[in-house]
């Protein structure tokens, strides 16, 4: 936040490349500890223990959609032309909404005004 003072939301959106649905997935290294990167930036965010933070779509739907390599009902990739093969199957969750605002705001958000655009 600018500053301790400041009562304004922020918003902070975008491609953070950091899977939100790394849990769903076998780990890539079975006999090494998984640290969940969606986790880390969680915890790097919210570290301020007296600002409010949401992830948005989370907190509303209670899981990450996938937004890059979305995978069909048949197995095939949902999107071929902008994805190289080997990524296009991926089924991974990059994009997030996330809200943070300091605990003293008067500001408030609900997180049912947001909705994804299947």
């Amino acid at each position: 936040m600018k500053t301790q003072d400041s009562k304004d939301l922020v918003l902070v959106l975008g491609d953070m490349n950091v899977d939100g649905r790394e849990k769903l997935k076998d780990p890539v290294f079975p006999t090494v500890e998984c640290q969940d990167d969606y986790d880390h930036m969680i915890s790097i965010f919210s570290g301020n223990s007296s600002c409010n933070f949401k992830d948005l779509i989370r907190s509303k739907y209670g899981f990450s959609p996938t937004t890059f390599g979305k995978v069909l009902p048949n197995g095939e990739p949902e999107e071929t032309v902008l994805s190289h093969i080997d990524e296009a199957s991926k089924d991974l969750s990059l994009d997030y909404i996330f809200a943070m605002n300091l605990e003293s705001s008067a500001f408030d958000y609900s997180v049912s005004d947001t909705y994804i655009e299947p």
